[in-house]
Order: C-alpha cells, then sequence, then structure tokens
C-alpha cells in the first residue's frame, strides 16, 4: 500500500510545505496526518510551512505520539548505507523512521514511503517503532478470562529465553541487522544464531552440545530439530520468534 501517495495529497491540500517530519509520523503511527501535524503545531514544534529541529520532535514522538522507537542504526550501518539499500534489507513487518541530511522519512510494509524511494540519500539514523499508537475506537472492556495457574517451567528453559531475549536484543529484532551469525559461548559448547529470509535459525554443530541443550532448545522453540551431517538446526519463523518473546514475557 502506498501510504505516502495518500497523505502527502491530505498535506498539500492545506497549502502547507516542509512537512515530512508530520508525515512520517502519521504514516509509522497510522494517525491521520492533520491531526498530528495540528498537535505538532498547537505543541510549538513546528509552524505552518517549516520544518522542525530533531530536539523537539524527538521527545514529542515518544511523548505525546506514544511511540516506542528503538534506535538501530549501527546495526543498519552494518548492511546498508543509503534509502535505497535500506530497503532491500528492512523488516517488512516493522516500521521504521529513517533520517537523512534534513529530511526525515518512514519505512513501512517493507517500503519507503516518501519521495526518496530508490535515491542514494545517505542514512543518518534509524529506529524501529515498535507498537506504534494507533488511535481506537472506545469500547467495553471484554471480560476476562479466569486465571490460570502458571505451569513451572525448568530453569533452564527459562534461562535459554532471557538470554535470546535480553543479550540478544529479540524484543528489539535487531538480530536481522547483526551480520552472518552471531555465537553463544556456553558452558556445554557453542550455539550459534543465523538470521536469514526473515527467519532465525539455531544450530549446533557439536554432537555433544546437541546431547546437552538440544531438548532444552526444542522445548523452549517448539520447533523440532533439522538433523545433517554438519549440524543439527532449529528454524523459526520472526513471527514465530514474536510469539516467543511475548510468551517468555508474559
Amino acid at each position: 500500500m502506498n501510504y505516502y501517495s495518500q497523505t502527502v495529497e491530505q498535506a498539500r491540500a492545506n497549502g502547507d510545505r516542509s512537512f515530512c517530519v508530520p508525515l512520517a509520523a502519521s504514516i509509522v503511527s497510522g494517525r491521520d496526518f492533520d491531526e498530528v501535524n495540528n498537535m505538532m503545531i498547537r505543541a510549538g514544534i513546528r509552524k505552518k510551512g517549516t520544518g522542525s529541529y530533531m530536539r523537539d520532535w524527538l521527545p514529542f514522538f515518544k511523548n505525546r505520539l506514544e511511540m516506542n522507537m528503538v534506535e538501530i542504526t549501527s546495526h543498519v550501518l552494518q548492511r546498508a548505507r543509503t534509502v535505497r539499500t535500506f530497503e532491500r534489507i528492512c523488516n517488512p513487518n516493522d516500521r521504521y523512521l529513517v533520517r537523512v541530511k534534513g529530511h526525515l522519512l518512514a519505512v513501512r510494509d517493507g517500503k519507503v514511503q516518501d519521495w526518496t524511494q530508490g535515491r542514494m540519500h545517505r542514512i543518518q539514523q534509524v529506529w524501529v517503532v515498535e507498537g506504534a499508537s494507533e488511535p481506537k475506537p472506545a469500547s467495553q472492556p471484554a471480560p476476562q478470562p479466569a486465571p490460570q495457574p502458571k505451569t513451572v517451567k525448568p530453569a533452564a528453559n527459562e534461562a535459554l529465553r532471557s538470554y535470546l531475549i535480553d543479550d540478544y536484543n529479540f524484543s528489539s529484532f535487531e538480530l536481522e541487522f547483526a551480520g552472518k551469525f552471531v555465537k553463544w559461548n556456553t558452558v556445554e559448547g557453542t550455539v550459534y544464531l543465523s538470521p536469514s529470509r526473515g527467519k532465525v535459525r539455531v544450530f549446533i554443530r557439536n554432537p555433544e552440545t546437541v546431547a546437552a541443550v538440544g531438548r532444552t532448545i526444542t522445548e523452549v522453540t517448539g520447533v523440532a530439530p533439522q538433523v545433517t551431517k554438519k549440524y543439527t538446526a532449529w528454524t523459526m519463523s520472526f513471527r514465530a520468534l514474536r510469539t516467543l518473546k511475548e510468551e517468555a514475557l508474559a
């Protein structure tokens, strides 16, 4: 979907210009452009026909628009340095704000939603916007089910969950920008984690390490291992990984 063409027409209809900041915020948050723009004007962040400074709009996005923005610039610059190349590596399930010189743009559904699409503007900063705040109609709260007793999981499972989430930043899905693979050196041997084409693969080369931690990985991920002559691997989609993260944080 081309969010940019729809939103930019709304912005131009008001005779405005230099509106890239409220435009990008509207696209990633799902809010109406006029709503975001008017909020920024009332807050003194910008005036009609003028741009705005990052020192003003960044805290405004986080506090007033309630955007959970995680900066991933260093990870992105390992694989992409321009707007055109960023579109090739971004996760289509995530929403991003990308700052280039004198301009802010949105990336949504795996596409650059901006006039800079396909161009060689050099990236200066990138944020992934998690849980973008979209206005929801008022409704009665749904009845809550009776609480179910939690199953006590083995300590090894909880430790692996914690390691995947905290030490490898799976909560912000930065692993996809981490290069070919990363290593987890355990007391039982080395476990490798490798992102590829929207999936994450956990694999082990040493049979002794498989014997020590393989069952735990299978229980935690819920994925059956693939066994070859060279390694044993568990492959998950990013969607399954997101579910695993949410369960672990519940």
